[in-house]
């Protein structure tokens, strides 16, 4: 957090497109850590029926910085530039981090607010915790028919999630012609959505690993999201209210979200002691996806003149994403994993 709070900041005092390029790079090599960090802390601090939703928790947190910063931003910019701008959220960075660095410790045995009973809760029953491996195991990744189906299935889904990331607002103004006040709180409603999506994926891929149907809590979540999600992304190419598109997009991005507490959790079922590493792994290819996307949504553009389009294209791939749930099983670890006994 502190190396990408320092390039945000830094990303104010650029002055062209290669110190700009260095520095956002610079700050995407921070960032990177974010999602395989909060991976590992989850399998270290919580038993396996509350997983889901503790990933939701973390990405709750990502859903509600990202709803709030669009109106936030599109104020500050147009009140101070936003160069000025830059430094104070990655300000906000550096604070976090004196809060972190003070409450945090790295397994619960360490801490001391948590007590015996909570710390055999968590332990009772897991893989081996918390020695977690940092290793790439790399003969078991790359036979592991489990790693690619989900490496996949997060390509499909980064592709998508990236129009959110880098096109929404510039859609809403250019093709839907809302105002920049309306743009800007359109362009939050999705990332709102997506808060109580995160936190209803997580309730429910839990609830259906205690009723005993980790698969269908994982890969038919997974499914049924990405699925209903692709299918919000068409009717957004075919609406001509503008409203009504804008709503749209707000559901398409709630389906998707709420497959991903299902992804990160299937991470820590197959991963295990390598979670984290599954984790970056996994991340690192929808990110890779999230690279192509924005490049190809302006390249469509810029081509044919067409928004609609990129929604069929990532409808497409969220299509994809949907086939390769079903060939993904949270039941097979990459290690089998071996029992504490509790107390």
């Amino acid at each position: 957090v502190l190396w990408w709070s320092a390039f945000t900041m830094l990303t104010g005092a650029t002055v062209g497109f290669a110190s700009l390029f260095i520095v956002r790079l610079l700050f995407g090599a921070g960032e990177a850590g974010a999602i395989p960090n909060s991976a590992s802390t989850v399998a270290r601090w919580f038993p396996t029926a509350q997983r889901g939703r503790a990933m939701g928790g973390v990405c709750i947190g990502h859903a509600i910085g990202a709803a709030l910063t669009p109106p936030i931003v599109f104020i500050l910019v147009e009140w101070q530039g936003w160069r000025l701008t830059f430094v104070e959220f990655g300000a906000l960075g550096f604070i976090w981090c004196l809060g972190w660095y003070w409450w945090f410790r790295d397994t619960p045995e360490q801490h001391p607010s948590a007590n015996d009973a909570e710390v055999n809760l968590i332990r009772s029953g897991l893989p081996v915790q918390p020695t977690l491996s940092h290793s790439i195991p790399w003969r078991a990744f790359l036979r592991s028919k489990n790693i690619f189906f989900l490496c996949a299935m997060y390509f499909a889904y980064g592709y998508s999630l990236y129009f959110y990331i880098t096109w929404l607002p510039t859609y809403l103004l250019k093709a839907r012609g809302f105002t920049t006040a309306s743009a800007g709180l359109f362009s939050a409603l999705p990332w709102v959505c997506g808060a109580v999506a995160f936190l209803c994926g997580g309730w429910l891929t839990d609830r259906l690993v205690v009723a005993g149907h980790r698969k269908l809590a994982r890969c038919g979540l997974g499914a049924f999201g990405l699925s209903m999600s692709a299918l919000m992304l068409v009717f957004v190419a075919l609406a001509e209210n503008n409203v009504v598109a804008a709503s749209l997009i707000a559901a398409a991005l709630f389906f998707q979200f709420l497959t991903t507490p299902a992804v990160w959790a299937t991470c820590l079922d197959i991963g295990r002691g390598r979670s984290g590493v599954l984790t970056g792994t996994v991340n690192t290819f929808g990110n890779l996806a999230g690279t192509i996307a924005p490049i190809a949504f302006g390249y469509i553009l810029q081509k044919w003149g067409s928004w609609t389009i990129p929604f069929y294209l990532a409808a497409g791939f969220l299509v994809i994403g949907v086939v390769m749930w079903l060939f993904i099983d949270p039941e097979q670890p990459l290690e089998e994993p071996q029992t504490v006994e509790a107390g």
